[in-house]
């Protein structure tokens, strides 16, 4: 074996083992790649699901925004209406004040008639 061939069997080996880290780092690649899908692929589900929590929170919030107002409704009418019956409960106590005081002087009306008889 000549220098020539020595040079030629060195370079080979030398080719040989570049292809091999070439083919390594190809594999690496490919690995690193492979990981980046996979991590790609589960932040779009989870990016999915949680584009799909906020659909159903939003119309969760609709309807819960829908049962506000129709409860705030109610509880007006139903202010307006205590409202009403505090008016009507104190004519009412007006009337009853009345009522009283013309009881009591027909009562006393007829006390003293009864007593001018008796006289």
């Amino acid at each position: 074996m000549n220098a020539a061939d020595t040079y030629q069997e060195v370079a080979r080996k030398q080719i040989k083992a570049k292809e091999d880290d070439l083919e390594d780092a190809r594999k690496a690649i490919l690995m690193i790649i492979n990981a980046a899908n996979t991590y790609q692929q589960v932040a779009e589900k989870k990016i999915k699901d949680k584009v799909e929590e906020l659909r159903v929170l939003g119309v969760q919030k609709a309807d819960m925004d829908g049962r506000i107002a129709s409860l705030e409704s109610r509880l007006e009418a139903a202010l307006v209406k205590n409202q009403e019956l505090e008016s009507t409960y104190v004519k009412a106590l007006i009337e009853n004040d009345r009522l009283w005081s013309v009881i009591e002087r027909l009562m006393m009306g007829a006390l003293v008639e009864v007593k001018c008889k008796g006289i």
